[in-house]
């Protein structure tokens, strides 16, 4: 008889041993799914546009300032973007980017936890680099929920014209400059590419006179950067390319604001600024949660003649407790009105009027961040200097000048870049650099073609200016007398400006999408 349950058993081992014969092949070859990995392109050696963008990594989302979060970032195909991340709320964070317009794993973290770190206030960069046209997305892997953005690459970024106002029938002329435009930037006589005053509803007369026979035009727009939102003012054909020519034409100004000027086939050399101001119109600062803030910088200084009155119009956006701080170099006694008391709101606006009869360095700060300067000053002056490794050029030719002060001088130091290398404008009393008390002014390099800032000479005394990189070859004097006159010309008056002012390009390549109505866009310069 045959054992039927032991002929299956023969059965069953007998196909299995057939299977596994035939199969070490078949299971040896099947492709298991896997995760699937991503990186951003390599830069190329010389990255088509490049841009810098700053973002504060909070747990309710990307914060690019003035409360704007998580924005849509575009920028054009072939850029390079810089990316520099600050901690906000001691919660680990990543930078993490892919492609498409949502989070997924298929992804690369340009910084980690480790990183960005839990400490408020820490400052890591990174770099990406986008040449595929379409939609990526930034985000946060700790809270994908609500830290992420769009970053929208386009072929071509929308372009749109400044105009100016038309001055009142009444209107008369107010201010006259002559600029002589050069391949070097716009000359002037108190120097290159110099920083301009001028009070609010002022009708300005500009002159720009042709040197040589390469073209130039005359660019003007709102903001303290190069944009493709502007007015060009002067253009090519109108000034020609005749050595000698010139060509006038009024600008009205009615905002209390700061515009950019440039020329736009000599943008890495012709980048200045206009200041229009006021003493007495309100000056939004924003209370925010990383600091006082006016127009996203953190370090702003306003300049402001003594016994003026200075009004500030805080606007709380923070939702935290605060205490404004006020502080003089000179008076330590506190005028009534200008310390806000502690809130705990959604909105606060308050008003605040300072008016200090000293030279003074009067300084805000706020227990949550960075602080703010209104200087006190009884003479402003404006110095334009080109950085170049072998000296500082002042207007037309001169190396290296030294200069006259009085008592009580604020100036405005506008630097521009003449070699592309990495410069620093720095300021110690004494008649060596780094005999005494060191201030570094502003300072330009490979991507940031001109920058300035303020210096307030309170005390008598020679004072040496040179440039940390090349303290040998770029430095001079600074002699501060008592007196009344002042060596150039004295411009009036106040106004709140950013320490940095980038434009070395004439193509602007980016723009943030706040979303908010009724508002331009803000653009973000091509380094």
């Amino acid at each position: 008889m045959v054992d039927r349950s032991s002929g299956k058993l023969v059965g069953v081992v007998f196909v299995l041993i057939v299977l596994m014969a035939m199969g070490t092949t078949m299971f040896t070859t099947i492709n298991y799914p896997v995760s699937q990995s991503y990186s951003l392109p390599a830069a190329p050696a010389h990255p088509p546009h490049q841009v810098n963008i700053t973002l504060y990594a909070y747990a309710n989302g990307w914060d690019y300032g003035h409360g704007t979060t998580n924005p849509t970032i575009t920028i054009l195909n072939g850029t390079l973007v810089h990316f520099t991340v600050i901690e906000g709320d001691n919660q680990p964070h990543t930078l993490t980017i892919n492609p498409g317009p949502k989070e997924s794993s298929y992804s690369d973290t340009l910084l980690s936890t480790s990183q960005i770190t839990t400490t408020p206030g820490h400052t890591s960069t990174t770099t990406g680099y986008f040449n595929t046209v379409g939609l990526f997305t930034y985000w946060c892997t700790i809270h994908p929920s609500t830290m992420l953005g769009l970053i929208d690459v386009v072929s071509t970024l929308p372009s749109h014209i400044y105009k100016f106002p038309t001055p009142p029938a009444s209107a008369t002329v107010t201010a006259h400059v002559t600029l002589t435009a050069s391949s070097k930037g716009f000359i002037s006589s108190s120097g290159i590419n110099p920083s301009l005053f001028f009070g609010n509803n002022s009708l300005v007369n500009f002159t720009i006179l042709q040197n040589g026979s390469s073209e130039h035009d005359f660019v003007v727009a709102p903001g303290n950067t190069i944009s493709t939102y502007n007015a060009t003012v002067v253009n090519s054909t109108e000034l020609g390319t005749l050595n000698g020519t010139s060509i006038s034409v009024n600008l009205y100004f009615n905002t209390t604001e700061e515009f950019t000027y440039w020329d736009s086939f000599y943008p890495n050399s012709t980048v200045g600024h206009i200041f229009i101001t006021s003493g007495t119109s309100p000056l939004p600062v924003e209370i925010t949660s990383h600091g006082l803030e006016f127009r996203g910088s953190q370090n702003w200084s306003a300049p402001a003649a003594i016994s003026t009155s200075v009004v500030l119009q805080f606007n709380d956006t923070s939702k935290l407790n605060y205490t404004i701080h006020v502080s003089s170099s000179l008076n330590s006694s506190i005028p009534n009105g200008i310390l806000i008391p502690t809130r705990n709101t959604s909105t606060v606006v308050e008003i605040a009027s300072y008016n200090f009869t000293d030279v003074s360095i009067t300084d805000l700060n706020v227990s949550k961040g960075s602080s703010g300067n209104v200087l006190y000053y009884q003479h402003l002056e404006n110095i334009s200097l080109s950085a170049n490794h072998l000296g500082w050029n002042y207007s037309k030719g001169t190396v290296n000048p030294a200069f006259n002060l009085t008592i009580g001088t604020l100036v405005n130091f506008t630097v521009v870049n003449g070699d592309g290398l990495n410069h620093t404008l720095a300021i110690t009393s004494g008649i060596v650099p780094y005999s005494g008390a060191t201030v570094n002014v502003t300072s330009v390099n490979s991507t940031i073609s001109s920058s300035f800032g303020y210096y307030l000479f309170q005390n008598p005394g020679i004072y040496t200016y040179f440039d940390t990189y090349h303290p040998a070859t770029a430095v001079s004097s600074i002699s501060v007398a008592n007196g009344t006159g002042a060596s150039a010309s004295i411009a009036i008056s106040f106004t709140h400006i950013s320490q940095y002012s980038p434009g070395n390009s004439g193509t602007q390549n980016a723009f943030i999408n706040t979303g908010t109505v009724n508002e331009p866009k803000r653009y973000i310069q091509d380094y």
